[in-house]
């Protein structure tokens, strides 16, 4: 769909008035919130495109980070067949049934190595 100039300007003026409207109220003090709802807001730009997160971990965060940093040496073996189980639960399937993989890649490629695999040991 074709778009005009008239409909061009409209929007870009639009944009700028959003743009200034959300700049003004991002400078608003905040001195009248509560403690539990004052969160910082970012210096700089907010990259939604990038699906990031502007205000950083949440402190809960930061803490299981520390705590799991820990064992960070260490495969994850008890974790694993835990995780296995509740996802068997949840699912109503065995375990045997479940495939886990770094990505979704992993899983993806692993059927087409075997197939792969398969087809060169068939007899021809």
């Amino acid at each position: 769909m074709p778009i005009s100039r008239r409909d061009l300007l409209n929007r870009l003026a639009a944009s700028a008035v959003t743009g200034a409207a959300v700049q003004a109220l991002g400078s608003l003090s905040h001195a009248n919130a509560s403690p539990a709802s004052r969160v910082s807001m970012p210096a700089g730009p907010i990259f939604l495109c990038s699906n990031e997160n502007a205000y950083g971990p949440s402190e809960k965060v930061l803490t299981a980070m520390r705590e799991a940093s820990s064992g960070g040496n260490r495969y994850p073996r008890t974790e694993y067949d835990s995780l296995l189980n509740k996802i068997a639960a949840l699912h109503r399937v065995r375990p045997e049934q479940i495939v886990l993989g770094c990505g979704s890649s992993e899983i993806l490629v692993s059927p087409a190595r075997v197939l792969v695999i398969l087809f060169r040991n068939q007899p021809q």
